[in-house]
């Protein structure tokens, strides 16, 4: 069992990586501008055939990744819409996820190199905090809360509104 996810294996985990590297080898090497239909893998692939499905999933990715000029214009769901984006979504749920598999099989989970936690950890704030707050009333009135890291050049502020929170 994945523990971040009860009741999901390391098989399910890794359809669900194989899903996404397809995804988004499909965005980058069509220069997409809409998000194509997300199709998940085959919930009977297991073994050896998940093995080479997903090997085959990240040869392709890389290669469309490496082929593409990181400035390119693409669909993402941030509001940086170039390759960049997927460069850096690719390594931060890439190390996520290696993590999540590394600790289901009872294995300390790999580190995260500091730049990469970084870039992940404002990221995670703007796309995956900021944006999904962003019509919820939260009942704020200005109220900040401060990030800093101890060991990186890097802090944040959070600020909540009424409706919705700031991230700068």
């Amino acid at each position: 069992e994945v523990p971040r996810y009860p009741g999901s294996d390391v098989e399910a985990l890794v359809r669900h990586v194989v899903t996404i590297h397809e995804w988004v080898e499909g965005i980058v090497s069509g220069l997409l501008e809409e998000p194509p239909v997300q199709v998940a893998a085959d919930g009977a692939l297991s073994g050896p055939q998940l093995q080479d499905r997903f090997l085959l999933s990240l040869e392709r990715l890389v290669a469309s990744l490496a082929a593409a000029d990181p400035d390119a214009s693409v669909w993402t769901f941030g509001s940086d819409r170039t390759v960049s984006f997927w460069l850096r979504r690719r390594a931060h749920e890439t190390a996520m996820h290696a993590g999540e598999a590394a600790s289901a099989v009872g294995h300390r989970p790999p580190a995260i190199p500091l730049d990469l936690a970084v870039t992940g950890l404002g990221e995670g704030l703007r796309i995956h905090c900021q944006r999904p707050l962003r019509k919820v009333e939260v009942g704020g009135t200005a109220q900040t809360v401060g990030i800093t890291c101890n060991d990186a050049d890097a802090d944040w502020t959070i600020t909540l509104h009424p409706v919705g929170i700031g991230v700068d």
